[in-house]
C-alpha cells in the first residue's frame, strides 16, 4: 500500500476507524485497536513545513462516535451521513498543502 502521510493517511485512518466500528456493530463485537502497517509510506518534499507544524500541535481530547443502531449491512446502508455523529470534535485549524504530483 502506498500512502501520502500528510494528505492521505489522516483520511484513511478516519475511514478505517469508522469501518471498524460499523463491522463490529454488525457482528455484535466490541471495537479493539486499529493498527496501521504501511509499505510505501512517504512525505513529499513540498509538505515538510506542514508536517512540522502538524506534529508541533498539542493533541486535543478525542471525540465520541455516535452511530444509529443496526444489525446488518442492509440496515446500515439505510442511514445517511447525517446519522453518524462525532460529539465534542474540536479540530485544529486546517493546514493547507499543494497536491504533490
Amino acid at each position: 500500500m502506498s500512502v501520502d502521510v500528510f494528505l492521505g493517511l489522516p483520511f484513511n485512518i478516519g475511514s478505517y476507524a469508522l469501518f471498524t466500528h460499523i463491522v463490529a456493530q454488525i457482528l455484535g463485537c466490541s471495537v479493539g485497536k486499529l493498527i496501521f502497517v504501511g509499505g510505501d509510506t512517504h512525505v513529499y518534499l513540498n509538505h515538510r513545513q506542514q508536517c512540522a507544524e502538524l506534529v508541533s500541535r498539542e493533541p486535543k481530547e478525542l471525540p465520541t462516535l455516535v452511530m444509529p443502531s443496526f444489525h446488518s449491512l442492509k440496515e446500515c446502508l439505510s442511514f445517511g451521513v447525517e446519522d453518524f455523529k462525532l460529539l465534542n470534535y474540536e479540530p485544529h485549524s486546517a493546514i493547507r498543502a499543494p497536491m504533490a504530483v
